[in-house]
């Protein structure tokens, strides 16, 4: 088709709002036959960021810059199909075309549910509800809508939503702010988006971990709940696969898929089991000590098996048996041993790679703390005079 016949433009600012502090939609303009039709293009920027062409003088103008050529791209499409069929053009209808094949406006909210389709496939119930209520509570946002709508601004903006909304900043992180960075990554892979905006805003990543201190057994705690007195059967399992995974450090879904038939010996007749986390992908290592090696003798080397739930529930009636008011769970085994081996002088690089922690920073920001509360504690035995 000839643009003779329908005239293409892109224009900014066609409602005169822009100022050097204030937005300014750019749109295409088609003109057909004296009749003229505005497509959005999702780009709004200031009066000094716009060339009269193009977007400039911000980082991702690059992204915004594409976001128009897409656009551009759709309504040329569009046109030129109509061409094809009857020969001429309805502009209502090419409008209605490009609004249904629209590769701005194929949202990032439905690339979000596409993608969480794969990150949580297989997944629990629990990580696929975080998915879903960080996408609904994007969605009630409502900033954050298309591609270009991906910025640092919105990203600090999405920020003082949630904050406003009186969650903990741990609950931020880790069910909003983690979520979205790991989509926003996939978007970038995929080309999609130039550049993640939370490699360049300052957010708060508190993952809680500190919180999560409080989440362990002492090892007086952790005694009591090896020597308790359990009235069935199945607390009993419980309470071996707890000790298992403590003196293992196993999260509660790497428990689950623990195979002792992986268990090899190495050079110095040790025997060592190494995996990989199925929640991070990082490698961990560890050695069977023997407070673990008894539990796989005693279940000829087939740990139970329980839903996480069920699990959860009975650790709580071994811990109330053991005389202990505490809501345990899974996840307390793998801090309970994390700092027993800690506090018995294991190196902190050491139990990084038990844990399958990226990094000792990882291990040190989550245990340090604790570890040194710890070690305050056993010096006071020290420097307390002995009350006679």
């Amino acid at each position: 088709m000839k643009e003779s016949f329908a005239r293409i433009a892109v224009i900014f600012d066609r409602k005169k709002t822009a100022t050097t502090k204030t937005d300014g939609a750019v749109e295409i303009r088609v003109t057909y036959k004296r009749k003229q039709r505005y497509f959005a293009t999702g780009v709004k920027v200031k009066k000094n960021e716009w060339t009269g062409t193009e977007v400039a003088g911000r980082h991702d103008a690059e992204e915004l810059n594409r976001a128009i050529g897409m656009r551009l791209a759709d309504v040329r499409r569009a046109l030129n199909d109509w061409q094809e069929a009857v020969g001429g053009v309805q502009l209502d209808a090419v409008r209605s075309e490009v609004e249904k094949n629209d590769t701005v406006r194929h949202s990032f909210l439905e690339y979000m549910q596409r993608r969480m389709e794969v990150r949580t496939h297989g997944a629990t119930k629990l990580r696929r509800g975080r998915y879903e209520q960080l996408i609904k509570t994007v969605k009630e946002f409502g900033k954050i809508a298309l591609f270009p709508d991906v910025t640092d601004e919105n990203i600090l903006a999405f920020d003082d939503h949630l904050k406003k909304r009186g969650l903990k900043s741990s609950t931020i992180w880790c069910n909003y702010h983690k979520i979205l960075f790991a989509f926003i990554n996939d978007a970038v892979a995929d080309g999609l988006l130039s550049r993640n905006p939370y490699r360049w805003v300052r957010i708060n990543k508190d993952t809680g971990y500190f919180g999560a201190l409080g989440k362990h057994l002492t090892p007086d705690e952790f005694q009591r709940i090896c020597n308790a007195t359990l009235p069935a059967r199945p607390l009993e399992r419980v309470r071996d696969l707890f000790i298992f995974q403590t003196w293992t450090c196993l999260s509660y879904s790497d428990l689950m898929a623990f195979d002792a038939k992986k268990i090899a010996n190495d050079k110095d007749g040790r025997r060592v089991y190494s995996g990989t986390r199925g929640k991070t992908g990082k490698e961990y290592v560890f050695m069977i000590l023997p407070e673990a090696e008894h539990i796989l003798e005693k279940y000829n080397g087939r740990l139970p098996r329980y839903a996480n739930a069920k699990y959860n529930y009975y650790l709580k009636l071994v811990a109330a048996y053991a005389g202990i008011k505490k809501a345990v769970s899974s996840h307390w085994a793998r801090h309970t041993g994390a700092t027993l081996f800690l506090n018995r002088g294991v190196p902190m690089e050491i139990v990084a790679k038990i844990l399958g922690h990226a990094s000792t920073d990882m291990t040190r920001r989550v245990y340090a703390k604790l570890f040194d509360d710890t070690v305050a504690k056993e010096m006071q035995k020290y420097l307390t005079p002995n009350k006679k």
